[in-house]
């Protein structure tokens, strides 16, 4: 989906699992990250989770040096 630069994004999720965080990236289609969220104190019930994040070329990671 196409995304636009400074703009705040709100992302909400039901999650449920054995894991302790979730790593939620917006990629470019060459897989540098744009944006990156961590959703922690998963549970094994059906949480809703909420993250806000803001694209910014200038801090985009390069694909490979994650």
């Amino acid at each position: 989906m196409p995304l636009h630069r400074e703009t705040e994004y709100q992302l909400s999720l039901w999650i449920k699992g054995e894991a302790s965080h979730l790593i939620i990236t917006v990629e470019s289609f060459l897989g540098d990250i744009l944006a990156q969220a961590i959703i922690d104190k998963i549970s094994l019930e059906w949480t809703k989770h909420t993250v806000n994040f803001t694209v910014t070329l200038r801090e985009a990671i390069p694909h490979g040096k994650r």
